[in-house]
């Protein structure tokens, strides 16, 4: 469908969205820093998604952001040094969301019903 493009960045836009969240320059992208970025990710594409969705979304506390966050680095942090380096971060960015992305497995919330 028209929500094919939600998960695609090329390797270019990945690395400056690593580099503008890695927040303290070790060279991992850390829960908080992921979550921040989640957060924005998801306000900037507000815009772009139907009524419903946007309204699950606006619901959303930033506890669960931190919880999306953590699964998606409990899947990507492949080396387990608790963060996601460049390589792990464009690996979680090219996952399918629809495989747990933003579903009920991601720590949302009331998300079970919801097609994104």
């Amino acid at each position: 469908g028209e929500d094919e493009d939600f998960a695609e960045f090329t390797p270019e836009e990945v690395s400056e969205i690593f580099a503008k969240y890695d927040a303290n320059k070790d060279g991992l992208l850390d829960k908080a820093e992921f979550s921040t970025w989640l957060e924005m990710d998801v306000q900037e594409k507000m815009d772009s998604m139907d009524a419903e969705t946007k309204e699950e979304l606006s619901r959303l506390e930033p506890d669960d952001f931190s919880e999306s966050a953590t699964e998606f680095i409990h899947q990507g942090d492949t080396d387990k040094d608790g963060g996601l380096s460049e390589t792990e971060f464009l690996t979680v960015m090219s996952i399918d969301l629809d495989d747990g992305g933003y579903g009920e497995d991601a720590g949302y919330g009331e998300t079970d019903n919801v097609e994104i």
